[in-house]
């Protein structure tokens, strides 16, 4: 069987996962071992054509019934923000009991609800993310957000991430949507990963260190 089937809602999920997993330090980043991934082809990662994360709330078990024998685990990425505004709590419960009974063992699976959306998971403090977007460097990116009121001083993150993060494109003019995703996944550092605190993206890199822990080192 294959190690871990990734089941993402949209495309710049996609993306900037296969890009992430071309990255030959992929495992140093997450603090895991090195697993067999295909981070080319889809055979180790699903997203249905024309769905979303409504989709991936209600069906997630049904699509991911055949891949119950070829792959031992599961992971299930969605944005917490989308009609009709369920909850971090309630998805995840939903979508693991949908996967239970669809033949998926409660400890092989792990559901991932980014808060709010995927763009909090960009705004990480690293020049590598404002390069990504065409600045050369990200307090500069920052300031600019700010000045634009899409950016509150001070704050870690800008609080209308997905506006800021077409804006920051426009401003760099470079491409926006997966572009954007695949190059900052591509080029996020280790330590920009370590000062993330999205609880998404922590339960994610749990999730593997407990799956593919490193040699030596407890689970």
């Amino acid at each position: 069987m294959r190690p871990l089937i990734f089941h993402l809602a949209d495309n710049s999920m996609v993306e900037g996962l296969k890009a992430f997993f071309q990255k030959d330090t992929w495992h140093y980043a997450l603090g895991c071992r090195r697993f067999d991934i295909d981070a080319v082809g889809d055979t180790d990662f699903l997203k249905i054509p024309g769905g979303d994360d409504q989709v991936v709330w209600k069906s997630a078990g049904e699509n991911l019934e055949t891949f119950c024998e070829t792959h031992e685990r599961a992971i299930v990425i969605l944005d917490e923000w989308f009609d009709p505004w369920p909850g971090a709590a309630q998805i995840k419960s939903d979508i693991t009991a949908d996967l239970v009974n669809y033949g998926w063992q409660s400890e092989r699976i792990e559901i991932i609800v980014i808060q709010p959306m995927l763009e909090s998971w960009v705004w990480m403090e690293s020049d590598h993310v404002a390069k990504a977007f065409g600045w050369p460097s990200y307090v500069e990116l920052r300031e600019q957000l700010v000045s634009e009121g899409l950016w509150a001083a001070g704050a870690p993150k800008p609080h209308a991430l997905k506006e800021a993060c077409n804006r920051a494109a426009r401003l760099g003019k470079t491409r926006s949507g997966r572009i954007i995703f695949r190059n900052v996944f591509r080029a996020v550092s280790s330590r920009s990963l370590n000062r993330c605190e999205e609880p998404g993206f922590m339960a994610m890199r749990s999730a593997l260190q407990t799956w593919f822990p490193v040699e030596g080192v407890p689970s």
